[in-house]
């Protein structure tokens, strides 16, 4: 065997150790994010909870909030306006 096939080699199975090491840290890193997102699961009776909460605020005008289309830019008037959210009123209650 050559010299200059020995050291691709040689290298080669530097480059193949590596990787291995790579795709470890990898799967280490894989399943803490994982362990990580288990850990803050909410319960959904919680979650619905806060979602009215937050709606009943907003359209309440507890909290003044701007409107904004799918792709979160705020929707606002011909003269620059932001569109803010506003209470529902039910028809014939005042």
């Amino acid at each position: 065997m050559g010299l200059g096939k020995l050291v691709r080699l040689t290298h080669l199975g530097e480059v193949a150790r590596c990787a291995a090491g790579l795709s470890a840290q990898i799967a280490q890193a894989a399943a803490r994010d994982i362990a990580a997102i288990d850990a803050r699961k909410v319960d959904k009776a919680d979650f619905d909870a806060v979602m009215q909460q937050l709606y009943r605020d907003i359209f309440s005008g507890e909290i003044p909030t701007a409107l904004c289309s799918q792709a979160g830019d705020t929707l606002t008037t011909d003269s620059e306006s932001e569109l803010q959210a506003v209470r529902k009123i039910k028809k014939g209650s005042g």
